[in-house]
């Protein structure tokens, strides 16, 4: 099972490099959603350590990989063995991308964390609070 699922992870840092077959890209990450859904407390481990890969395709040219991108990391944040807390430690580089798609959608996955736990994330939001400062001054940010 976790060779498969490095093969997918992979798969998912190829498209990062191949911009040709963005289905690839969607179908694994529907594949490791499942995976997560199914035994998420045993891989949560693995992939948060793939985490950064995860945020490239918040980058993504197509909207459903960004928005599966998104609700993959959501969903590792709230499966056992793993935490908020782990999942925007892990993501917070994002803020900070060239492509400004990564940024918004980590900005995006980051509101999406604190409405489900903002006491939890309080010291983090803190520490996070330069750079969204800088964001804000972000000449990409209306795009």
């Amino acid at each position: 099972m976790v060779s498969f699922l490095r093969f997918e992870v992979e798969v998912v840092e190829a498209e990062g490099r191949n911009t040709g077959v963005k289905r690839v890209s969607l179908l694994s990450l529907e594949i490791l959603q499942t995976s997560i859904d199914v035994s998420g407390d045993v891989l949560a481990p693995y992939l948060l350590e793939r985490v950064t890969n995860l945020v490239e395709r918040l980058g993504d040219t197509k909207p459903q990989v960004r928005e599966a991108a998104s609700c993959l990391l959501i969903d590792l944040a709230n499966v056992p063995h793993s935490s908020h807390e782990a999942v925007l430690e892990r993501m917070s580089p994002g803020f900070q991308h060239k492509q400004y798609l990564v940024r918004i959608g980590t900005m995006d996955v980051f509101v999406r964390l604190l409405d489900e736990s903002r006491d939890e994330l309080e010291v983090q939001t803190n520490r996070l609070i330069p750079t969204l400062c800088k964001l804000t001054a972000d000449p990409n940010a209306e795009e």
